[in-house]
């Protein structure tokens, strides 16, 4: 993934281009259910932030797919969940 910032964040000093290695996994526990796993190695990040994990479970009925997340990041979308966390 790259990300390239074009404002000033956390102090940092301007623009900076940030690179990160995503892996994922799936795992099905049954017909309708599965387990994913989600972590993204940062090459360099802001200070005080993480690598972000996450773990969630898809349940499938039929015609809809329910999804419980938990994770480690503030946000949902690519901007926030991978280099500001």
């Amino acid at each position: 993934t790259y990300t390239r910032y074009n404002r000033i964040l956390f102090l940092s000093g301007g623009a900076k281009d940030l690179f990160s290695v995503g892996f994922l996994a799936r795992q099905k526990v049954s017909k309708r259910v599965s387990i994913n796993a989600e972590y993204f190695v940062q090459t360099e990040r802001f200070d005080g932030t993480y690598n972000p994990l996450s773990i969630g479970v898809d349940i499938q009925t039929g015609g809809h797919v329910f999804q419980l997340h938990f994770t480690n990041s503030i946000g949902m979308n690519e901007h926030t969940f991978i280099h500001e966390t």
